[in-house]
């Protein structure tokens, strides 16, 4: 944990646009793998709730590594045994 009691490779901050709905929670993650990405998001679902709103969504900007990605889809879908080489683009990248 960082020294705020969150992620010590995560640093986010609430922002409140008045052009639009809802507030903006916007992160910085320096190391997923050692924080994927889907516990920081479950995490500020969570924190939604306890204030009675919810995620609308989520947007990913700049580069991000497959296996990133990867995790979070077993974790959502709950895939065991899971192996990248199951994707068809990951022979062709590896090719």
């Amino acid at each position: 944990r960082g020294p705020s009691g969150g992620f010590s490779t995560v640093r986010a901050v609430g922002i409140k646009f008045p052009e639009r709905e809802g507030t903006v929670v916007s992160m910085n993650m320096f190391d997923c793998s050692k924080t994927p990405l889907y516990r920081t998001f479950e995490l500020v679902k969570q924190e939604a709730r306890r204030y009675g709103v919810q995620v609308t969504g989520s947007e990913l900007v700049g580069p991000v590594k497959l296996d990133y990605l990867l995790n979070n889809v077993e974790f959502y879908l709950g895939l065991q045994g899971f192996r990248k080489e199951q994707i068809l683009e990951h022979h062709l990248i590896e090719g």
